[in-house]
């Protein structure tokens, strides 16, 4: 694939991923640990996406109760999985739509999940994505500096 063949691809991208029509769009970078010991075992995507899996499901759990399952109610979730080349590290940025107006709520929820999973780590940073630009993060997100920053699309979540 050329070089106009991946802008076009994703725009495309970013098109279908918009937030222009979240209610409260945040931005939020998770980091992960690398290796766990005892046995030791060394992170991978397969095991990151898995990671966050569980931690959507927190998310949604504390959010929406029984009506996660019964009826499949979820918090808008766009993840992207990035391999920073500098310290040669897999972590997450992620797009997600507040379910609630108390903040502190929020991020609490999402404090508490991802400190909850095997592999979140301690380096969680949270924001409001701008209002005046509210896919400018999305654009960061897949920029693709990498050709292991991939959109984690097992667990994108768009359903209202």
């Amino acid at each position: 694939m050329n070089y106009t063949e991946q802008e076009e691809l994703r725009a495309k991208t970013r098109e279908f991923l918009s937030t222009k029509h979240w209610s409260r769009p945040w931005t939020i970078t998770l980091t992960m640990k690398q290796f766990l010991t005892n046995p030791y075992r060394q992170l991978t995507e397969d095991v990151a996406s898995r990671n966050f899996t569980r931690f959507k499901r927190s998310v949604n759990r504390h959010f929406f109760g029984k009506a996660y399952k019964r009826r499949g109610q979820s918090v808008k979730i766009v993840p992207v999985l990035e391999f920073s080349i500098v310290n040669r590290r897999l972590h997450y940025h992620v797009l997600m739509d507040c379910p609630t107006e108390d903040i502190s709520k929020f991020k609490e929820v999402i404090l508490t999940s991802w400190h909850e999973t095997e592999w979140g780590d301690s380096h969680v940073h949270m924001e409001p994505a701008s209002p005046e630009k509210p896919d400018g993060f999305l654009s960061y997100m897949t920029k693709a500096k990498s050709p292991n920053d991939v959109v984690d699309w097992v667990n994108v979540e768009l359903s209202p």
